[in-house]
């Protein structure tokens, strides 16, 4: 039986993120791929399942719009 591999474009496609963004999940380590040749990588079917059923999860700190505005009255009073 034949495996089915798909290229960043298609997973990128899938997902309705963008190509570069899953060359920096691959590049970070965050996702793992076959990489076939210096600048040609493949998902198996298996590795792209993984990364569909992984919940996606935003690790960048969140500001408070509270905390925005006491840095711009702080700005005012200095300026």
């Amino acid at each position: 039986m034949r495996e089915e591999f798909f290229t960043p474009k298609e997973v990128a496609e899938k997902l309705k993120i963008s190509t570069q963004m899953v060359f920096n999940k691959i590049h970070s380590g965050q996702w793992e791929c076959q990489k076939i040749s210096a600048r040609t990588y493949r998902f198996t079917r298996e590795q792209f399942n993984l990364i569909t059923s992984k919940p996606a999860v935003d690790h960048r700190p969140r500001r408070s719009r509270e905390h925005d505005s006491e840095w711009r009255r702080a700005l005012k009073r200095i300026s």
